[in-house]
């Protein structure tokens, strides 16, 4: 099993929480000076959204020599203060400041190995799997009901994963290996990431042995 797809928003691929940062009288304010600590040369500044979807981001200009290390700076800084708008344990359901730094990391690592236009299918593909009276719970619904929705994906989208020909067919073969590692990275706390972590094994085992 792999991570799951927030099917509603078209801002992230991987199921997080979407936290009213609005509600943070010092967000805007914390976001602003994480990107001006960290300006990224050639870059755009960094967002929640944008964080969440970091992998999307062009790998030679936010990966570069010169900009990785405030490009992670940066992503790290952000994602504290968005999870710090989270009520009670509803933080629990967005990626670990740990999370973002190692998909980061391997992002940076890997990125010229990757190609976004190959996993393009999955969110929709995951969206149609999951049961059409679903609705997104909020940060004021009980623990159970968000852990239900934010972690009830996971099932949906490593199918995707396993199923999608456009990726399995990418040129650029490694993308469906660099996906799942990504994807291992930004898996919320809250749901239980074993399943996943055995999905994952397999199915690069199964890659090296069709190649």
């Amino acid at each position: 099993m792999i991570l799951q797809i927030l099917a509603v928003s078209c801002l992230a691929f991987f199921a997080n929480a979407q936290i009213d940062v609005n509600s943070c009288t010092d967000y805007n304010t914390t976001v602003d000076k994480c990107n001006t600590d960290n300006t990224i040369d050639g870059g755009n500044p960094l967002t929640w959204a944008s964080v969440g979807m970091f992998y999307s981001l062009p790998g030679n200009v936010y990966c570069s020599a010169a900009n990785k290390g405030n490009f992670m700076k940066a992503t790290e800084c952000i994602q504290k203060a968005y999870i710090a708008c989270g009520k009670n344990d509803f933080h629990k359901f967005v990626s670990s400041v740990d999370g973002i730094k190692g998909g980061v990391e391997y992002y940076c690592n890997n990125y010229e190995d990757f190609d976004m236009n190959c996993i393009s299918e999955l969110q929709m593909c995951a969206k149609n799997k999951a049961p059409a009276d679903q609705t997104m719970p909020t940060m004021d619904d009980e623990f159970n009901k968000n852990r239900d929705y934010y972690c009830g994906h996971a099932e949906h989208l490593g199918e995707c994963i396993n199923s999608n020909d456009k990726l399995k067919n990418c040129a650029k073969n490694k993308t469906m290996e660099i996906i799942m590692k990504i994807a291992e990275e930004l898996f919320p706390p809250a749901c239980d990431a074993t399943s996943f972590v055995i999905s994952s094994v397999l199915l690069l085992v199964s890659l090296f042995i069709t190649l």
